[in-house]
């Protein structure tokens, strides 16, 4: 992918990140549809693998919109995705998103760099001290690390996971929805402060857009499934 078409899916991503209305997530000015054109708009990144994943995760979400009988496969298909994700960022992407984060830090100063990605963010529950914790875990432990916590979490949801997928709304289950929203707002964090760091940089730190990439549509898995269990 060519910069400036990386530029306009990592603006497009953030615009498009989720807000909570009344405990219903919605996505704001974007759909998976508008996701995909975008995508196919863009031809390919350079990293295919990371394509691949993507294009898996949008796949899971089209199966389990489609064939709800067949959600607790996607789950755990999903689970191994994110794992498989966090495999691949950690290992391709992390260190020159870390060196972008570094760099940035001591070129802007971190209560500036905290100020600058809040306006861009701008989401009112992303307080300073969320974005500040969040900038600092990436900072140590890349996009893997989060993404390992998320992928441990649906773990803990899926075994939680009632046979009967309705029965998820029962209180009973609270369990299953506590883990099901945490990984999500850890998971929209992740995407929101990659997708603002990687529009900063002005796609000059490759890094950064594939952690924006990948967070994105893992992050439009997650989303589906809270809206299949009621959560």
């Amino acid at each position: 992918m060519n910069q400036p078409s990386r530029r306009r899916f990592v603006a497009v991503s953030l615009a498009g990140l989720p807000v909570m209305v009344g405990g219903a997530a919605t996505l704001v000015g974007i759909s998976s549809g508008t996701l995909d054109a975008s995508a196919q708009q863009s031809n390919s990144t350079t990293d295919t693998v990371l394509d691949a994943i993507m294009a898996d995760f949008r796949e899971l979400q089209r199966e389990g919109d489609e064939k709800p009988g067949q959600r607790r496969g996607v789950v755990r298909a999903a689970e191994t995705l994110t794992g498989v994700l966090a495999a691949h960022l950690g290992q391709h992407h992390d260190a020159e998103l870390k060196r972008g984060i570094r760099q940035q830090l001591q070129r802007k100063g971190r209560q500036a760099l905290v100020q600058e990605l809040s306006v861009r963010i701008n989401k009112p529950e992303f307080t300073h001290e969320v974005i500040d914790a969040m900038l600092s875990r990436l900072e140590r432990d890349g996009t893997r690390g989060v993404l390992l916590d998320v992928q441990k979490a649906i773990r803990r949801m899926r075994e939680n996971m009632p046979p009967d997928y309705l029965a998820v709304r029962a209180g009973t289950q609270y369990d299953f929805c506590s883990d099901l929203r945490w990984f999500i707002d850890l998971a929209e964090m992740m995407a929101a402060l990659s997708c603002a760091l990687a529009l900063g940089m002005a796609g000059l730190n490759p890094g950064a857009d594939a952690a924006c990439a990948g967070a994105t549509a893992a992050l439009g898995m997650y989303l589906a499934m809270k809206m299949w269990y009621g959560c």
